[in-house]
């Protein structure tokens, strides 16, 4: 079975989100993984509403696509309760197809409180994710 990764060269905003709500849709994806943290995110949309979502993957929007939080993944609770609370309003829940790896990471308020300031001074997100 071949593996697809999409990768972004630059500091974002390419359009990695989009490519992979195309392959999701077109049935091309069975399991999709994200890494990351809240610094990053990826709009994708289900019919004509948007989710702009930050740690879960895209291809939830096919409910038969398993979904992954790799290795190295930054998990924010609120955040990911609040994503998969969208995933079962829009009738696609992650029950049952979501994993998350046990060598995640865990983001708090307090990493936001420790990068505070340094947005200004080093180009930081503010998010607490450096």
């Amino acid at each position: 079975m071949p593996i697809l990764s999409i990768v972004g060269g630059q500091w974002g905003s390419e359009a990695k989100g989009l490519a992979v709500e195309t392959l999701t849709k077109e049935g091309l994806v069975d399991v999709a993984v994200r890494t990351g943290a809240l610094n990053a995110g990826h709009t994708v949309y289900d019919g004509d509403k948007p989710y702009a979502m930050q740690l879960a993957p895209c291809s939830w929007i096919n409910p038969s696509v398993q979904l992954v939080l790799g290795a190295g993944a930054y998990i924010n609770q609120e955040q990911l309760e609040k994503e998969v609370g969208w995933m079962q309003e829009a009738g696609k829940p992650a029950s049952g197809r979501m994993m998350i790896d046990m060598r995640c990471g865990i983001h708090t308020k307090e990493h936001v409180q420790r990068e505070a300031g340094l947005h200004e001074k080093m180009g930081s997100t503010g998010k607490g994710c450096m």
